[in-house]
């Protein structure tokens, strides 16, 4: 409770990934991704015959492309190549989620 307080009151909570090799950060960013495609997926669905139809598919799309770019890169061994791939689209996802959502 002391924390939300806290929070409440401009205290910066902070999450912290550490991860033991590239490879696993290439995973964690691989399921986060998937995760962050099924929520557009489903937010998609309410905004059906609408402007932001356009909108969805375009970021679906590049987002698919960026998945399957860094798959290739990660079955070749190059975990740090896919890691540079996901992470924009990663950070990317929930800005596009969010203006789907207004």
């Amino acid at each position: 409770m002391v924390s939300i307080v806290r929070m409440r009151h401009g205290e910066v909570l902070e999450h912290r990934v550490e991860f033991k090799s590239v490879e696993d950060e290439y995973k964690y960013y691989w399921g986060k991704t998937e995760s962050q495609l099924e929520a557009i997926g489903m937010a998609a669905n309410s905004v059906a015959g609408t402007s932001k139809e356009a909108m969805v598919k375009s970021f679906s799309d590049r987002m698919r492309s960026a998945r399957g770019e860094a798959k290739q890169l990660a079955d070749r061994g190059d975990f740090q190549g896919a890691v540079q791939v996901l992470l924009p689209i990663f950070q990317t996802a929930p800005y596009q989620l969010m203006s789907l959502l207004r």
